[in-house]
């Protein structure tokens, strides 16, 4: 069982460093070229081992509460990559599959499951834990929800919609990851709170998506 560990500590390190270095190339390469297209697989792929390990890495510990939270980042981050890829197979018409259906099933359930938590934690004094369930909890949930909605709408996408659906979760599963680097990592410096870790790369990420949108749809001429 500690060779597993070891195992899955090591290829979690490694995919966590691959997505963070190699995805940032997408963001900033010629939307829909080679590069943009062959840097994103890389990191798609290194994003879903991230999350594939980060749950073994709880199922191997199930007794340390960290590892639990992490768990469910985890699971967020693989819903928010892979809704950002199915975002570009249905530029003209939402067409859900039934992995479509049965992933954000399973998101609003574990959105759902974070919010639960949340309250247990508060009864139980863990303010800290609380707080970060019910943000990501609250959020997570009605991402999902949206989703569904939408699935069940089968509705006709707004012009270029898929584009920044496309963006705004790849980017998104992108900070999740950043966020729980900062939060490994804020341990060692001393004047950080573990919350403001935790919380900051989302807040400062959200405002870039924002102002990221506004010049798409400015450039597109949405805006």
């Amino acid at each position: 069982m500690e060779a597993l560990q070891k195992l899955t500590l090591y290829i979690h390190i490694l995919a966590g460093f691959t997505a963070l270095t190699v995805g940032l190339i997408p963001m900033f390469a010629k939307k829909g070229g080679k590069l943009h297209i062959n840097a994103g697989r890389i990191y798609v792929w290194a994003m879903y081992m991230v999350s594939a390990s980060a749950l073994v890495t709880y199922i191997i510990k199930p007794y340390r509460p960290f590892l639990l939270f992490l768990a469910f980042i985890g699971i967020f981050s693989f819903y928010l990559t892979y809704t950002g890829i199915q975002a570009t197979k249905q530029k003209k018409e939402i067409l859900p599959t039934l992995g479509d259906w049965i992933i954000s099933g399973i998101g609003l359930l574990a959105g759902v499951c974070m919010i639960g938590l949340a309250v247990w934690n508060f009864t139980r004094g863990n303010t800290s834990f609380a707080i970060l369930y019910a943000v990501f909890g609250v959020f997570y949930a009605r991402i999902a929800s949206h989703d569904l909605q939408v699935y069940r709408k089968k509705a006709i996408p707004e012009k270029m919609a898929w584009f920044f659906l496309h963006m705004g979760r790849i980017m998104g599963a992108y900070l999740a990851t950043l966020t729980a680097f900062c939060v490994v990592n804020a341990s060692k410096v001393e004047f950080i709170p573990p919350l403001v870790a935790w919380i900051a790369p989302g807040v400062i990420g959200g405002i870039g998506i924002g102002i990221w949108t506004q010049y798409y749809r400015k450039k597109m001429k949405l805006a």
